[in-house]
């Protein structure tokens, strides 16, 4: 994905990332704490991730409270590509499609969300556009909740600019 935002992008088989961010990505919620995130690819155009979001790494939640503490699961399917089927060329319009859903199973689903994106892909930039659906009953946490949105420019091999808006606010950075 971009910073917060899903794309259609999916890691290849046997391909693993893993991830870290110094805060939680939730609304209504304190922000301070961490994110790990460790994924791979499973199959063709399908990933998953596991994904610890937690307010303090040092409490032991069964005896002190800890605040929030999040273990849970996300998957990712890309939308075979349909166009062979009906074209005989893929234009170079069409975007690449997935769909997914965030913070399945565990006892919390503080971030559940479900989703559909669009990517469009070129050699120096992408962009994304997606819509989702925050879990209802903790939709004030979940960022990822209506139209959202990334452009992530490649000037040079090393470096990548993201921008993106989550369904709530905007962000930009740097990788």
């Amino acid at each position: 994905g971009a910073l917060s935002t899903p794309t259609a992008a999916t890691l290849a088989t046997g391909q693993a990332a893993a991830a870290f961010t110094p805060y939680l990505d939730g609304q209504g919620i304190t922000v301070e704490g961490y994110n790990y995130l460790l994924g791979a690819g499973l199959l063709p155009g399908v990933e998953v991730f596991g994904r610890l979001a937690t307010n303090t790494v040092s409490a032991n939640c069964y005896t002190t409270d800890c605040g929030l503490r999040d273990l849970s699961a996300s998957v990712k399917v890309r939308v075979p590509d349909w166009s062979s089927w009906v074209m005989a060329v893929r234009p170079a319009w069409m975007p690449d499609l997935a769909l997914g859903a965030t913070d399945l199973g565990g006892a919390a689903t503080n971030f559940r969300s479900y989703y559909g994106v669009a990517t469009w892909d070129d050699v120096s930039w992408s962009a994304s556009l997606g819509l989702a659906s925050a879990l209802k009953d903790r939709q004030q946490q979940a960022r990822l909740d209506g139209v959202f949105g990334s452009l992530v420019a490649q000037p040079l091999p090393w470096l990548q600019g993201l921008v993106e808006y989550d369904g709530q606010a905007a962000q930009a950075g740097i990788r």
